[in-house]
């Protein structure tokens, strides 16, 4: 397997890792009554990042037991990188206009990054269930083989069940204080 071929899968684990990054800011927002909230919402995404790599190991480590135990490992990579590079009919088109959002952070106005996050982030938070689930019913449109579709469907489920994971978390640490105090 060369890292050409490769692109599919790299270009969508480096989604997936944005996106634990950015699940890991939206969990924590709102809940820190700081003014310097900076070293707040690093913590968090790094806690997200952290358990994000996790999750991307599982369903890697369950892609590469399938490859290993299939007949013709070659055609089941060939048809792994297939699905995901129709899953990147959905995913691309959202992770730029996210990177775009994003940008705006780095102009030093206030006003623009208020509205990267009213006219960008906040519906795409909304959004985002709804656009992996667009992306994997174009996978399975288009793809036509049952397993690397359901290995997406696998990494899909881990990603969108980051959030909860990190929010029933967080609602433990939490009560883990209030109990102490």
């Amino acid at each position: 397997m060369s890292l050409t071929a490769a692109w599919p899968a790299l270009l969508l684990y480096s989604m997936a890792t944005l996106d634990s990054f950015l699940v890991g800011f939206r969990v924590a927002a709102g809940r820190n009554l700081a003014i310097k909230k900076r070293a707040y919402f690093l913590a968090a995404m790094r806690r997200s990042f952290w358990l994000g790599q996790a999750l991307l190991a599982l369903s890697a480590l369950v892609a590469t037991l399938v490859l290993q135990l299939t007949p013709d490992p070659g055609e089941t990579w060939r048809h792994f990188l297939i699905a995901a590079q129709n899953l990147l009919w959905a995913y691309a088109p959202y992770s730029v206009l996210v990177l775009v959002a994003l940008g705006f952070y780095l102009i030093p106005k206030h006003d623009s990054r208020a509205i990267a996050t009213v006219v960008i982030l906040g519906p795409f938070t909304l959004l985002r269930p709804y656009v992996f689930l667009f992306g994997l019913a174009i996978c399975w449109w288009q793809t036509r083989e049952v397993v690397p579709c359901m290995i997406a469907s696998f990494g899909v489920a881990l990603q969108l069940g980051l959030e909860p994971v990190l929010e029933m978390r967080r609602k433990r640490r939490k009560s883990g204080d209030s109990v102490r105090a």
